[in-house]
Parts: C-alpha cells; structure tokens; sequence
C-alpha cells in the first residue's frame, strides 16, 4: 500500500470532522433560514483555514527561492511571515467560535413553546391558568415555574415569554436552561420542535468545537510544510 501524500495526510486531519459537519448539516432542514444562515457562515469560515496555511506556505517557498536578498533577512521575513500567519490563524477562528452558542441558541429557541402567535385573549388564559398552577405549588418563583415547566407547551410558551421573564426576574436564565432540559426528553412538539430536537442532538455529536481545532491544525501543518530556511553559516 502506498504511503499517503502530504496532502493526503493534512486532508485526513479535517475529514472525520467534516463528516459530521456533513450529517449535522442534514439535520438542520425545517429549523429555519437563520440557523442555516449561521451554519453556512461558520463552514464557510472553517474551510478557509486550511487555504491561509497553505498560501503562507506558497510565500515561504518564494521567499527561499528569492537569491537577491541576504539569507539573515529571509530568515527575519520567514520570521514575521509566521508570526503574521499565526496571529491570523488565533483571530479566525474566533469567529467560528462566536458561531457555536448563536447556533445552540437558535435550536433552543425552535425547539421551545412560542405564544407569538397565540391571540391576546387566549394568552391571557393561559397566564390567569399559569398563576394559578403556579400559586398552587410551594416555593419562590423560580421553584414554582421549575415545578411546572415541560408539563403544559401553552404555560411554557408564557413562561419563557417576556411575561415569564417578569415573573422570576433574574432568575430567567436558569427558567430557560430547565425548560430546554424538559423538551429536550419529550417527544411532542410541532414540526419545527421536533426537527430542532433532533438537531440539536446532532450539534453535540458534530463537536463543532472539534472542527475548528482539526481545521487550525491542517492550516499549521500546510504552513510549515517545508523544512524551515536553514541557519546562517558560521564563519
């Protein structure tokens, strides 16, 4: 069996983590264009990693090659030349770093009760049924919402409103994370619930955070692909 190339190894460095980019990818039809839209921005972002280690590389060879400079600069610009490509390389991958939460966000978002286009008089049932669950139950607030979330999607679609964010007050946040616990287990939901449920499932198995480290680390080894230009002789 050959031995595989240099660019066949770099390619082995990024292709289990862009298998799963390719199924989570799959799952992400019917949760809606944003998410979507953020997907492609973080992909897009990904796949030029790889391009900016080799484009370095492409300048180290020129530089190698240039016999009209002095080998003491070519070592400096060689120098500055990864120092420069390294800063980039910490920078860019920042913004596919950004992309991760949106896009946990986003599902969560789908995945739970919306009253947005619940009529005003039937959201106001459900809030006078909502106090009155939550009234019935010992606690503070916050323990009276975690007592009833995940139980009735028209008390959630209120408790995770600007209604429900009124009730527990700073304690939302904590509210949110149970409510995503709770429908994360169920399996109801409308078609965009569901479809998000299941991507959602699917970003963790994608360890998107995975992808970004196997794409710097196919950028840095096509960067330093070729020996480094060689020391200055001693006199």
């Amino acid at each position: 069996m050959a031995e595989a190339t240099f660019d066949e190894q770099v390619a082995g460095m990024t292709q289990e983590s862009t298998q799963r980019l390719a199924a989570f990818e799959g799952l992400l039809r019917g949760v809606g264009a944003d998410v979507l839209s953020e997907f492609n921005k973080f992909s897009k972002t990904l796949a030029a990693l790889p391009a900016i280690g080799r484009d370095a590389a492409a300048r180290r060879v020129a530089l190698r090659k240039d016999d009209s400079l002095p080998l003491d600069h070519r070592q400096r610009l060689d120098r500055e030349l990864l120092s420069g490509v390294d800063v980039i390389l910490r920078k860019t991958p920042a913004a596919a770093h950004q992309s991760i939460p949106k896009l946990r966000s986003m599902l969560e978002d789908g995945l739970l009760p919306n009253a947005a286009r619940t009529d005003s008089g039937m959201r106001s049932l459900h809030r006078q049924e909502l106090e009155t669950a939550m009234n019935a139950r010992p606690g503070t607030r916050l323990e009276q919402a975690r007592r009833i979330v995940g139980q009735n999607p028209s008390w959630d679609a209120e408790l995770l409103s600007d209604y429900g964010r009124a009730l527990v007050g700073e304690d939302f946040k904590a509210l949110r994370a149970e409510a995503v616990g709770r429908w994360k287990a169920r399996l109801d939901g409308t078609e965009k619930q569901v479809n998000s449920r299941k991507a959602l499932a699917g970003l963790e198995a994608a360890n998107l955070e995975g992808a970004v480290a196997a794409h710097v680390q196919a950028a840095r080894a096509h960067m330093t692909r070729d020996d480094p230009l060689p020391a200055r002789r001693q006199p």
